[in-house]
């Protein structure tokens, strides 16, 4: 449940571990975000743009190589099960459709900020991602599926970055829409998040999880989170 007890059994020889620490931030006094990691922010920024076109998504992308064959990799990944293999960027813009691919390149971006970070604490922020889409589906609330896969991912991103989130969040010019619901002040999204970490941890007890008891968001939790599991898979094959 510590970075202390994790550290002191990877020195002991250990190789595998579990345990909810992964998902909180190791706060370090005075660490700064890194350059490289201010671009990422800020590439976050660009795509959330409403007058953001296809074309200049597609001009991004061709000059990263890197992004390139990810996406190309993603487009043919089983979890789109496309009967006809897809070989140029500007056909898999085209068929994932400008929502869909923000989310990737959210996802690819996000993944730069757990390069010395367990593997699962990325896995985690996407599996979020995906579910708070879901959930809004089942569970009223006044933000837009993208809306809520983004805060599903960037709700970790104090952990990645080691930072408190307002600190973050003074670097990345989002809506206060957004700001506020990373900070845990709307109750909206606080319900959404509360649920899904209750289900992380195998906590049937909580007041969250007694709200949704006997409705349609309790019974189709489950499969969120295989679905969710399949795209965070599906991801973590190309990263």
């Amino acid at each position: 449940e510590t970075y202390e007890t994790f550290e002191q059994a990877r020195k002991m020889g250990f190789h595998l571990f579990q345990g909810y620490f992964f998902s909180k931030p190791e706060i370090v006094s005075k660490k700064e975000i890194s350059p490289a990691d201010i671009s990422r922010l800020k590439l976050i920024e660009e795509i959330g743009r409403k007058d953001l076109e296809l074309k200049q998504i597609e001009k991004i992308i061709k000059t990263d190589v890197s992004i390139s064959i990810k996406l190309l990799k993603f487009i043919n990944n089983a979890y789109f099960q496309r009967p006809v293999p897809i070989d140029t960027v500007k056909d898999a813009i085209t068929h994932l459709g400008t929502d869909e691919l923000k989310k990737f390149i959210c996802i690819v971006v996000v993944s730069g900020f757990g390069a010395d970070k367990p593997d699962e604490l990325l896995k985690t922020s996407v599996i979020r991602a995906r579910m708070c889409e879901l959930c809004g589906s089942v569970v009223k609330t006044h933000f837009s599926k993208e809306e809520l896969f983004m805060l599903g991912l960037f709700s970790l991103m104090d952990a990645l970055l080691d930072r408190p989130m307002a600190d973050i969040l003074k670097d990345i010019a989002i809506s206060d829409k957004i700001k506020t619901a990373l900070l845990k002040q709307d109750e909206n999204f606080s319900k959404i998040l509360n649920i899904i970490t209750s289900f992380e941890k195998g906590d049937w007890e909580t007041r969250f999880q007694n709200d949704i008891a006997d409705t349609p968001a309790e019974r189709q939790l489950p499969g969120f989170y295989l679905d969710a599991v399949r795209m965070a898979n599906a991801f973590f094959n190309l990263l």
